[in-house]
């Protein structure tokens, strides 16, 4: 893997605040777009203060001209950077009521809740039992796992760590991505460990020795996602999919079959549970609300998706 020179750092400097600058504006605009949320829109426009604080620095990262790095290093500075600011606004932010929400969730445990599994308040209940609030940042701990995930996988699929490490960047940008990271919630658990199963069986699928490990290690992934959310299962049926195409070896229907059986036994729990009390919609966010065909929420569904998942 080769190293960055200096004179590329001095020309990689001003795409960094540029990029900074972009993550700033993502993350103000829907702020400003959900100035009756208070909760959310106060932190998105902390976290964009952050990003153009860092954006409009002149000298932003001077050391990147003093020590030549690899793209590894580039990527790991960033991901504990955006740790670092991410847990220094939770500090001056204070607890949320999403995160106090699933702090109550913990307190009384369960097989599941009507907004999903109970993977979230057990993990809450376990930290929390260590004393303080240290449950509170679990957020931004599991966006940089996510993080360090897609750029595994991403060096898998593109062959480079320029463009993984630019994929990261580009992740870290997206509104949903930041807002999910400063809160305790199931999304960035499930994306996180889908994506290190994802990148699991990708090197099963290509390894010569030892692939029956890493696809057992991408079924245990893919259970723990399940434990917290079901946005894992697309990603478990084309990887499932994938592993059972044309080009497919032996052991790749056992594998694709140990994919999708692990994953809903991380769902089993919650299914249980929904069914013991009738599958009841407490809202739209629930398994059987997102069963229910209506054109306006699926307008508005759409419309929310594009706002959450556009940079500017």
């Amino acid at each position: 893997m080769g190293g960055v020179s200096a004179r590329g750092c001095r020309r990689l400097q001003p795409r960094v605040c540029g990029g900074s600058l972009a993550a700033g504006c993502g993350g103000l605009g829907p702020s400003w777009r959900r100035a009756g949320d208070s909760s959310r829109s106060g932190v998105r426009a902390r976290l964009a203060a952050f990003c153009f604080a860092v954006g409009a620095t002149p000298r932003c990262q001077p050391f990147l001209v003093a020590w030549p790095m690899t793209a590894r290093t580039l990527v790991w500075l960033f991901v504990a950077s955006a740790t670092a600011g991410r847990c220094l606004l939770l500090a001056i932010g204070g607890t949320t009521p999403d995160n106090a929400y699933l702090f109550l969730c913990a307190e009384r445990p369960a097989l599941g809740y009507f907004d999903g599994p109970a993977g979230t308040a057990i993990m809450v209940r376990a930290v929390a039992a260590l004393g303080g609030e240290w449950w509170n940042f679990l957020g931004p701990f599991w966006a940089a796992f996510a993080s360090l995930a897609a750029w595994r996988l991403g060096r898998r699929l593109a062959g480079s760590d320029r463009a993984a490490g630019w994929g990261v960047v580009a992740l870290n940008a997206l509104p949903a991505f930041n807002t999910e990271a400063m809160r305790v919630g199931p999304v960035m658990p499930a994306l996180a460990l889908s994506l290190a199963g994802a990148s699991l069986a990708w090197e099963a699928r290509r390894a010569q020795r030892a692939g029956g490990l890493r696809w057992a290690a991408a079924s245990l992934a893919f259970f723990a996602a399940g434990l917290f959310s079901p946005l894992g299962l697309p990603m478990v049926a084309g990887i499932a999919g994938w592993a059972l195409s044309a080009d497919q070896r032996k052991g790749s229907v056992a594998a694709a079959l140990t994919l999708v059986i692990a994953s809903l036994a991380g769902l089993a729990p919650w299914l249980s549970w929904l069914a013991s009390v009738d599958w009841v919609p407490l809202g739209g966010w629930t398994l059987r609300g997102l069963l229910a065909w209506s054109p306006g929420a699926v307008g508005a569904g759409l419309g929310l998706a594009i706002a959450e998942l556009s940079p500017l």
